[in-house]
């Protein structure tokens, strides 16, 4: 087991008060009805249990993204708040001080604060941005075994046992929560844990290490990604870099977009759905005229997904993707820590080829018609552009063109290219045009590019 910390990546907002659900429920995609609330609230005080978690996201009124990928927990009940939470064990009331924490990428909080308080009106609630009294967490598994049939079974008994174990750490998870990444049980665990019991590395140093030690995990990211100090694009020397890198090896290798990556895109198209994030039958809440109609006339002719890339001029075939659909995530919480020959070392020009950025367009290397954009890269420590030599993206890509799907046409070779306006902006210092039409089949070939099914696509004849 590893965990990560997401400081600088994820923070966290509490929300309190009677209108809790009242005020999900109006403007957050999933279900979060008084009755689906208490019956997370009876799941967090579970036995074994460390809480319970939901994924929502919270749109814009025409429809569109406006705070994608919400993970809100509901706390287990601690001996303070133990009269008010006995009576939720039922599953039919929810505390009249109800409490939610709400784990959001970082530069989306203000977003996310400033939307809820424009529709709270006379809601019975208080919004507070928690980040200094709370940290997230990502916590992983993995199988002694690193071949596509990893135990999964192993690796998510494990997961749940760390659960078992934080809520039953000496004083409790103070007001925090931990549980099974709603998403699909290949992301592991998340957590939004107090920090004076799990101070965040490398401050927390000797103090940090022995909460996890006890717990059977452990804080070095950086031995799961076998990052020696030649390693291009990791920071042996920095725990908080080696965690995030690992963090984002496991979100991109999955087809997860994160934060502002969200903003501005049609729920569905990011797989909202898929990943448990939107209820259909809740009834009217804020922007889901948009996400209704696009489910019920199935309309998604574009998803996200993880692209494996390698340098160009190729160094040999790249691998079909059903060989890649267990890799390099593989299902229920276990990493498949995945070693990539040759692209995630190459030197010089390859290396460099291998830095896609968002925006960069996926086209047919035969055809030159462009089939989808990159939407998802591994921000690295400057935060802007993809890490040289990380093998996977996440792209938006059209199913068919792109040979999935029952309209899926004969797969040709794809290629990861820089539109001109694009690569004169990078190289320039600005920022990188986004988009999939502009200056189609046109640019800078920067890496070749094959698609893959994730570990939770759906078992389906094809995408829809």
């Amino acid at each position: 087991m590893v965990a990560v910390c997401l400081d600088g990546r994820r923070s966290v907002l509490e929300l309190k008060g009677r209108d809790v659900s009242k005020l999900l429920q109006n403007v957050a995609t999933n279900d979060f009805s008084t009755t689906r609330l208490a019956a997370l609230t009876a799941a967090a005080a579970a036995p074994g249990a460390a809480g319970a978690c939901q994924h929502a996201c919270f749109l814009a009124n025409k429809g569109r993204v406006h705070v994608g990928d919400a993970l809100v927990f509901v706390p287990p009940p601690d001996d303070a708040s133990s009269s008010n939470s006995s009576s939720s064990s039922s599953g039919d009331v929810v505390p009249e001080d109800s409490i939610v924490l709400v784990d959001v990428a970082s530069d989306l909080l203000p977003a996310l604060l400033q939307h809820l308080k424009a529709y709270k009106l006379r809601a019975k609630v208080t919004l507070r941005d928690a980040s200094s009294d709370y940290a997230a967490w990502a916590l992983f598994a993995r199988s002694a075994a690193a071949e596509a049939d990893v135990a999964a079974a192993d690796a998510e008994a494990a997961l749940r046992q760390t659960c078992a174990g934080l809520g039953a750490a000496a004083g409790g998870l103070g007001g925090g929560a931990a549980a099974l990444d709603p998403r699909s049980a290949a992301l592991g665990v998340r957590a939004v844990l107090p920090r004076n019991s799990f101070p965040t590395p490398p401050a927390g140093g000797d103090t940090a290490d022995a909460a996890w030690a006890a717990l059977g995990c452990s804080t070095d990211a950086a031995s799961w990604l076998r990052a020696g100090a030649d390693a291009e694009g990791r920071s042996a020397d920095s725990a908080a870099a080696d965690g995030l890198a690992l963090y984002d090896w496991v979100r991109l290798s999955q087809g997860l977009p994160e934060g502002s990556e969200w903003s501005g895109a049609v729920p569905l198209e990011l797989n909202l759905e898929r990943l448990n994030g939107v209820s259909f039958t809740k009834g009217c809440y804020m922007g889901q005229e948009l996400t209704a109609r696009t489910h019920f006339q199935g309309l998604v002719r574009k998803r996200a997904l993880p692209v494996l890339l390698a340098p160009l001029p190729p160094l040999g075939p790249l691998p079909r993707w059903q060989a890649l659909a267990a890799r390099p995530g593989s299902p229920s919480g276990a990493v498949g820590v995945w070693s990539f020959p040759e692209a995630a070392t190459a030197a010089g020009t390859a290396s460099e080829r291998l830095c896609v950025q968002v925006g960069d367009q996926v086209v047919g290397a035969e055809s030159g018609k462009v089939v989808g954009a990159i939407v998802s890269v591994a921000c690295g420590r400057s935060g802007r552009g993809g890490v040289p030599g990380c093998p996977v993206a996440v792209a938006k890509l059209r199913l068919g063109a792109a040979g999935f799907g029952p309209n899926g046409s004969a797969r040709e070779a794809l290629v990861v290219v820089r539109p001109p306006a694009a690569a004169e902006a990078s190289e320039g210092g600005g920022e990188a045009a986004a988009g999939d039409d502009a200056g189609a089949g046109e640019g800078v070939a920067v890496a070749a590019a094959a698609p893959y099914l994730p570990a939770w696509w759906p078992d389906e004849a094809g995408p829809k």
